[in-house]
């Protein structure tokens, strides 16, 4: 039965719903790069059907796990934080609100998961990030040729850091979710070669905290799976990692950004005070002026943070108070996103936004013994935004915070649904 075919034909994923919803989240992560506002349409549509059809409400939310929640609370937590802050006399700006609405949508993760739960399945979910993955891959390469070597491939997403954490995400989850195929290799090697292809689009956007995961990716999957993992397999792999690498390495700017950041980190700690200098403008200079600004903001602001939106008013008056290179006027966001979350909602907003990240990963690593494929991928989504947001505010984007809340949904959904059938067959 071939790889498409096979969607929605098993257990809770028959007949019509079924295939609506698999074929929907399909397309939903197929578009994810490419066209991300008919991704978020349909997730939309998807939470709709879920919240009418699968939902259960008053006492039935308490079985919402706590993985689900944990991501939901970063809006709830904000919310909170931010009406709190308007009482005490602070005040929000248009981008503030602006950002409440886009942690909003995590609230349609609820029913979103409540549907996944009953019809979603593992194929479609993989055929959906390999799909992803590969268009991701191939609009990148597209804009590259088209504008010259050096060029920040963006998708049509805007922001090149933005299409890189998007399209390595759907790699990353595109090579977890390949291990869930071992008896079929034509299919598994066939999804580490568009995960290669999702890799490329981050290196060609040149967002530095996206590619340079793809080490601890490896290292992540090797140590799960020592034991199951054949000669023939290691080598694949191996083989498949060099020839990426080998290909990005001589085809894409890869080794100039690569060298640009060792000369821009070795150059701003060698200045005696690089706020004054130019070395304190450059891109990873102007992030070490901005983690100095926000620390000494959250210092000030421990509790409350300084509110959503404010974070470009502040470092304006931090470059005109001295002490801080002037590029930071320019920025309105902190390139970090603990230190981001600490700024513009305090310690309960930090907390929030850990807790998003360490109670799913948690859940996922409790459930390796039995759901090794789907619980690595889980773990290696968790900390591919982790890392990222060492190097940026990964939830400050729309795109990239309701990218990571579905994949911890549909792992979740999928993972709970495996356990329910499991019981009920004994």
């Amino acid at each position: 039965m071939g790889f498409v075919n096979v969607l929605g034909r098993d257990g809770g994923e028959n007949g019509l719903m079924g295939r609506v919803v698999n074929y929907g989240a399909v397309i939903m992560l197929s578009l994810v790069t490419v066209a991300p506002g008919l991704s978020h349409a349909l997730f939309v549509l998807l939470s709709l059907v879920g919240m009418v059809a699968r939902m259960p409400f008053g006492s039935g939310l308490k079985r919402l796990p706590i993985e689900v929640w944990a991501v939901v609370l970063v809006f709830l937590v904000s919310l909170a934080v931010s009406l709190l802050f308007i009482v005490m006399g602070g005040e929000l700006p248009r981008l503030g609100w602006r950002k409440l609405e886009d942690l909003f949508w995590l609230i349609l993760l609820v029913p979103s998961w409540y549907l996944f739960r009953e019809y979603l399945s593992v194929k479609a979910m993989a055929l959906g990030v390999a799909v992803g993955a590969l268009v991701s891959g191939a609009w990148a390469i597209w804009e590259v040729l088209n504008h010259g070597v050096g060029y920040r491939a963006v998708g049509m997403t805007g922001k090149p850091i933005v299409f890189g954490i998007l399209s390595m995400g759907l790699a990353t989850m595109a090579f977890g979710l390949s291990f869930c195929f071992v008896e079929r290799r034509s299919v598994q090697v066939l999804m580490w070669c568009v995960a290669v292809l999702g890799i490329m689009a981050a290196i060609l956007s040149g967002s530095r905290g996206a590619y340079l995961f793809v080490p601890i990716l490896m290292l992540v999957v090797l140590y799960v799976y020592r034991h199951q993992f054949s000669v023939l397999v290691k080598w694949a792999l191996l083989l498949v990692f060099l020839s990426g690498s080998l290909i990005a390495w001589q085809s894409t700017s890869l080794p100039e950004r690569i060298e640009k950041g060792l000369d821009e980190v070795a150059s701003y700690f060698a200045e005696h005070d690089p706020s004054l200098s130019a070395v304190g403008g450059t891109s990873l200079g102007v992030r070490f002026e901005m983690w100095r600004a926000a620390a000494s903001g959250i210092a000030e602001h421990p509790l409350l943070g300084i509110g959503l939106g404010n974070m470009k008013r502040f470092f304006e008056s931090k470059a005109s108070e001295g002490g801080f290179n002037p590029n930071v006027r320019l920025y309105d966001h902190a390139h970090n996103e603990y230190l981001n979350a600490a700024l513009s909602r305090g310690v309960a907003g930090l907390l929030a936004t850990v807790g998003a990240l360490l109670i799913p990963l948690v859940f996922f690593w409790g459930r390796l013994s039995q759901y090794k494929c789907l619980a690595v991928s889980g773990i290696v989504t968790v900390l591919l935004f982790a890392f990222s947001g060492m190097s940026d505010s990964v939830f400050f984007f729309k795109k990239d915070l309701l990218l990571y809340g579905l994949f911890i949904v549909m792992l979740s959904a999928l993972i709970r649904k495996e356990c329910r059938n499991a019981d009920s067959v004994r």
